[in-house]
């Protein structure tokens, strides 16, 4: 071992060596999927290192305590509406269950305030406010689980009040059937019959133990399915509410345990008390949440486990062909047929960064070149005809980060020689490209084009 380096570098080194230097094409399939979770595991534990999900996770607690009451109250008028409210009290405490008694007292409060919303009395005003803070709820999570995914680009503001209302209105009800349900057939005399069998009343209690952390992972499967703005695969997405389902049990038992043993809380923080405590329980469970939406970006895309987040920063040629890339990629399909790319397929496609294309999209979406399309994952297409577009408009998309970035505030002293020699070279620029539109450059149909692409290379 090299004496200058520490031991710590050392075994840094010889993690690194044997996650990404093995071939797992040489391995067992036992040690493929050991190697497999290592890196999975490699990358998450840097994610959580490194700070940003926590911090995430401490924004959305804040969030949470302003918005709580407002969803409830909506969650409550939905279920009044159907006559099963007194269904919302129970599932409530049955959340708060690792407060002991001061999870009863903060449930109580919480029922207690939503009681308290009049909706009808709020007016036109307050019914938009109040529904603005829940969609504002939603937006905070969709810009953290875009984070993780590596996602630029938001939902639209339809989209936003349609998708997240919808699942505000929708969600309750599946949630409190699905355990009226369980409840109904676990009192049931059939239920009670068939438990008093040997075998099968063993496998049928087993299940009634498992269902609730079924149920916790049905709803994040959910939410890592919905809430990016990105298409995400069922098989990541379960991957990653299973790990996570077993850290949110792990974490209920562990809370339990620190509220049982932990009474000097109380003391420090008098009245307090019961609020700091539902903080540190809402952060847990914000971070086990955005922890395993990490897993699951992870497993669908296992190309990023060893770079990890990387700062972006591309030259201003990576810049100019990273944008004519994604622009003819977009100009083909448009003239070709088939379905609009999303960000991920241009990825795949020009071969750079999700970052690098999130970024080249939002240049030429603010150029107004791009426009999305399609009610799912944004899609992009040209906003207008491409035989519309004069290709220096496409070229001067690249320009737009020189000009917002932080050099962009330079102010240097003006010099006769130098500007003149930048205006020629900008003027000789545009020459090059003078009459070609978008079109010519995608069906690459005329000389000019051929031209272009020979004088390029």
């Amino acid at each position: 071992m090299d004496e200058n380096v520490s031991p710590i570098t050392h075994i840094e080194n010889r993690v690194n060596k044997l996650l990404w230097e093995t071939n797992p094409r040489g391995l067992t399939p036992l040690k493929r999927f050991a190697l497999a979770s290592s890196r999975l595991a490699y990358a998450v534990g840097r994610d959580v290192i490194e700070g940003q999900l926590s911090l995430r996770a401490m924004s959305l607690v804040y969030t949470t305590l302003l918005s709580l009451v407002p969803m409830l109250a909506i969650s409550f008028s939905v279920l009044k509406g159907l006559g099963v409210q007194n269904q919302l009290e129970p599932a409530l405490l049955n959340l708060l269950a690792p407060f002991g008694d001061k999870g009863l007292e903060i449930g109580q409060r919480i029922i207690e305030f939503v009681n308290n919303v009049n909706v009808k009395a709020l007016g036109s005003v307050g019914l938009a406010l109040l529904l603005y803070t829940i969609v504002s709820l939603m937006h905070k999570i969709e810009w953290s689980f875009n984070y993780v995914w590596r996602v630029g680009s938001q939902r639209t503001f339809s989209r936003r009040f349609s998708d997240y209302l919808s699942v505000i209105m929708i969600g309750p009800l599946l949630v409190f059937s699905s355990v009226g349900l369980t409840t109904t057939l676990v009192s049931t005399d059939i239920f009670e019959t068939l438990t008093g069998l040997p075998v099968l009343g063993f496998v049928i209690r087993l299940v009634a133990t498992l269902l609730p952390f079924f149920l916790v992972i049905a709803a994040f499967t959910f939410i890592y399915v919905f809430m990016p703005n990105t298409r995400v695969k069922l098989s990541a997405a379960a991957v990653g509410a299973v790990i996570a389902g077993i850290l949110w049990h792990l974490a209920v038992l562990g809370f339990t345990a620190f509220v049982a043993t932990s009474p000097n809380y109380a003391a420090i923080y008098s009245a307090f008390a019961a609020l700091v405590v539902f903080m540190i329980w809402l952060y847990v469970g914000w971070l086990i949440l955005l922890t395993g939406a990490s897993i699951a970006f992870y497993f669908q895309n296992p190309e990023y486990q060893k770079a990890g987040r990387t700062l972006l920063r591309l030259s201003s040629k990576a810049r100019e062909k990273l944008v004519l890339l994604v622009a003819r990629v977009v100009g083909r399909q448009y003239y070709d047929g088939g379905h609009p790319f999303t960000a991920a397929s241009l990825a795949k496609e020009t071969g750079a960064a999700l970052e690098a294309v999130d970024w080249a999209i939002g240049a030429l979406e603010a150029k107004g070149l791009l426009a999305q399309v399609g009610d799912g994952t944004p899609q992009y297409l040209p906003s207008r005809p491409p035989d519309q577009t004069p290709l220096s408009e496409v070229l001067a998309v690249a320009q737009v980060a020189d000009d917002t970035g932080p050099m962009s505030s330079l102010r240097l002293l003006p010099d006769t020689v130098v500007d003149g020699l930048m205006h020629r070279l900008d003027q000789s620029r545009r020459d090059e490209v003078d009459g070609i539109t978008w079109r010519d450059f995608v069906r690459r149909e005329d000389e000019a084009a051929e031209s272009l692409v020979r004088s390029v290379s």
